[in-house]
């Protein structure tokens, strides 16, 4: 069965754009220009200068300019503009930034606006404290996530099975993708490999044991016997045939496009859940949500609400109340959200969420989130202990010893030991 037909969208990344009329509709006075950066597609841009263009009803007085990037080329750039003084006043973050100008103080204190400008009460509890960085809120979320599988489920349903259940079990996951990969002739293996990425499914595999992949003092929260169990069970993967063999692996990259889902060697892909609707425009076939496989032994489903592409204001703005007033029209004015829709993440408004409009893929994540909110969540982790100062050099050097395991280079005890060395000279406190 030839699974490797797929459609892609590509999108022309965003440069400048500058948006006219823009303020505050609860706060804020006077006139001037600010600018924002942002992340992602054409598409995503195209929303925000739409919010912008629907804000400037309320204060005409202002103009916006966007700066839009490509993932791979933002954080760099903005960056840049921190240490140069010059960053712009609202600043969309990747997760593992917020702790990172946190810790600069590049970002304004929002508890200054919380509760006046920006009002977070219908939140999901907790949320607003997942972005506080040594005491002060420095970033909120767009919109609330999770981990989650996605699958092609036309296959599935062409091949005799189902989508499997929330909850199921690894031993769920080994049975049915070894029954996938016998069931499909050539290079088609039952389940994706994501093994060998620190902030995907390893830690909710973990949080199931009761640990996390670090403590709140920033050092390791796991051992080598962890480390071992984990890369042990891909290698019973990859040994059944259901998992693809390394090279297959190894092509997958860092884009959805080069995902072996998407790419044709595989049915599933696992990753944060607000990726559905992005995969979705890649593939003809229908792709669902459902959980990563669950212990049922375990500590907890290791599944929790995190925030998902973050936002903050820059701390040497002239005009921060006018950034939070904006803030507060697109997560909490019907309009405002509405625009946005679920490009985001779930919009963390639980009594706006249930009113929006949203395509068959973005409902599909929506009610993925609430249902794992109401049956399955764990405490969520704020953003602080997720990411370290060290997070960048652990991660690193955890994706190569499970790559040099997968690939044969090194045995697991060697690639552990290798692992921890490496880690803790990083994570280790100076004295």
């Amino acid at each position: 069965m030839d699974r490797r037909n797929f459609l892609l969208s590509s999108a022309a990344l965003m440069g400048g754009v500058v948006l006219a009329g823009c303020g505050n509709s609860g706060s804020g006075s006077g006139s001037g220009t600010m600018r924002m950066a942002q992340y992602g597609s054409t598409h995503r841009i195209s929303l925000f200068e739409e919010a912008f263009t629907a804000y400037a009803e309320h204060q005409p007085d202002w103009t916006f300019t966007m700066d839009g990037a490509s993932n791979d080329a933002y954080l760099d750039r903005l960056a840049t503009q921190v240490s140069g003084g010059n960053a712009p006043a609202l600043m969309g973050l990747f997760h593992s930034a917020v702790p990172q100008f946190g810790r600069q103080n590049a970002l304004v204190d929002l508890d200054t606006y919380i509760g006046d400008t920006l009002d977070t009460s219908a939140f999901s509890e907790g949320q607003v404290d997942l972005g506080r960085i040594e005491g002060t809120v420095r970033g909120l979320s767009f919109g609330d996530n999770v981990h989650g599988s996605m699958y092609d489920v036309d296959l599935l349903d062409s091949l005799g099975f189902s989508l499997p259940e929330p909850g199921h079990t690894w031993e769920d996951l080994l049975t049915l993708s070894a029954d996938i990969t016998r069931a499909v002739d050539g290079d088609f293996y039952g389940t994706d490999d994501r093994s060998a990425q620190l902030d995907q499914i390893f830690k909710v595999w973990l949080l199931q044991r009761g640990k996390y992949s670090f403590d709140e003092s920033g050092a390791l929260g796991f051992d080598k016997s962890d480390l071992t169990d984990w890369m042990e069970l891909w290698q019973m993967f990859r040994d059944e045939g259901a998992a693809p063999p390394a090279e297959i692996t190894a092509e997958a990259g860092g884009t959805f496009e080069a995902s072996s889902l998407i790419r044709g060697y595989v049915p599933n892909h696992q990753t944060y859940a607000n990726a559905l609707a992005s995969m979705q425009s890649l593939t003809e076939a229908k792709l669902q949500l459902t959980t990563i496989p669950v212990d049922p032994e375990g500590a907890g489903s290791g599944h929790f609400i995190r925030g998902s592409n973050w936002v903050g204001v820059y701390s040497r703005t002239d005009n921060p109340d006018v950034a939070a007033g904006f803030l507060d029209f697109v997560l909490n004015d019907p309009e405002g959200a509405g625009i946005l829709g679920a490009e985001m993440g779930a919009p963390p408004n639980r009594e706006l969420r249930g009113s929006l409009d949203y395509s068959d893929a973005e409902q599909n994540f929506i009610d993925y989130v609430d249902m794992v909110t109401e049956d399955l969540a764990d405490p969520a982790i704020p953003l602080a202990r997720e990411f370290p100062p060290s997070f960048p050099d652990v991660d690193q050097a955890f994706t190569t010893a499970v790559e040099d395991h997968r690939f044969g280079r090194s045995s697991v005890s060697e690639a552990v030991d290798v692992f921890f060395e490496r880690a803790e000279s990083v994570t280790r406190s100076p004295a």
